[in-house]
C-alpha cells in the first residue's frame, strides 16, 4: 500500500482513492505513472501529517555561532595584541644590545665611541678623520630602525653611561626602550 501526502493528492483525486485516512494508489497504468513520478521526486509518497526537513541552518544556530565567535574574539584579541606589544619590546632592546655591542667593537678600533654628530651612521660609513675604522660593524650594512619604524636615539657622552642608545617606543606607549 502506497501513501500519497494531502499536498500530493490535490490534482489526483479522480485518479486516488482514500481509505481510512490513507491515499491509495490505482493499480495499472495510472498507478505505475504516479509510482515513477514519486522515484523521480516529482510526487512525494509519504503518510499524511509528514513534514520533511529542509538542509541549512536555523537563525537560532547562526546567532550562537556568531555569539561564540564574539566571545572568543573578545576574550583572546586582547591577549594576542598585548602578546605583540610585549614582542616588540623584546626585539627593540636586541637591537639596542646589538647596536650596542657594535659600539664597542667600533670604540675598541677607534678608542672612543661614535659622536652625536656622527650617530649611528658611523657604525657603516666610516667618519672623516677617523683612519683606524675597520667596519662596518654591522652585519646588514644598515642601521635599523626600531620596531615601530622610528630610528634609534644616540648621544654620546651620556647621562647614563659613555652614550645613551634608546627607542621611544610606540606613539601610544610612554614606556621607551633603553641601554641603561
Amino acid at each position: 500500500m502506497t501513501l500519497l501526502s494531502r499536498h500530493d493528492n490535490a490534482g489526483l483525486g479522480h485518479h486516488c482513492e482514500e481509505r481510512g485516512g490513507e491515499t491509495i494508489l490505482p493499480a495499472g497504468k495510472a498507478g505505475l505513472i504516479l509510482r515513477r513520478l514519486a522515484m523521480t521526486g516529482g510526487l512525494r509518497l509519504e503518510p499524511p501529517g509528514t513534514r520533511r526537513r529542509q538542509a541549512g541552518f536555523t537563525l537560532i544556530e547562526l546567532l550562537v555561532v556568531l555569539v561564540i565567535l564574539g566571545l572568543l574574539g573578545g576574550l583572546v584579541g586582547p591577549q594576542v595584541l598585548s602578546y605583540l606589544g610585549g614582542s616588540r619590546i623584546k626585539t627593540a632592546k636586541l637591537q639596542i644590545e646589538q647596536l650596542s655591542a657594535a659600539l664597542d667593537l667600533y670604540r675598541l678600533d677607534n678608542r672612543v665611541y661614535p659622536t652625536s654628530e656622527q650617530g649611528l651612521r658611523a657604525l657603516i660609513v666610516a667618519p672623516t678623520g677617523v683612519n683606524t675604522w675597520h667596519g662596518p660593524y654591522l652585519a646588514k650594512g644598515e642601521v635599523p630602525l626600531d620596531p615601530w619604524g622610528h630610528p634609534y636615539h644616540y648621544i654620546q657622552p651620556g647621562q647614563h653611561g659613555s652614550y645613551d642608545l634608546y627607542s621611544d617606543g610606540s606613539e601610544g606607549e610612554a614606556k621607551s626602550v633603553t641601554n641603561w
